[in-house]
């Protein structure tokens, strides 16, 4: 089994290399590979007037869109303030 969680952890490593360099990739891409990316990405663009309006593919949507705060870490700004706030009181 730890053989099993090492490959995860490996190919979530690489993955997120990947995704670092993924805009220096997409430009120095020729335009066949450009396509098949944003074929892979996006799923509807529509033009209103110059400004180009993706609707993004499933899971893409979800780093497009982004998450709050509050969802990674619900208590971590109470905490803080909680930490503050009893150093403070201390004589």
């Amino acid at each position: 089994m730890q053989g099993a969680d090492e490959d995860y952890y490996l190919s979530v490593s690489y993955l997120l290399r990947v995704a670092n360099k993924a805009p220096d990739l997409f430009k120095s891409s020729e335009s066949q590979v450009k396509r098949q990316i944003l074929k892979l990405l996006l799923q509807n663009c529509q033009v209103n007037d110059v400004t180009l309006c993706p609707t993004y593919r499933s899971p893409f949507h979800v780093f497009v869109k982004g998450a709050s705060r509050q969802k990674w870490l619900p208590g971590l700004y109470a905490l803080r303030t909680l930490r503050f706030e009893f150093a403070r009181a201390k004589p």
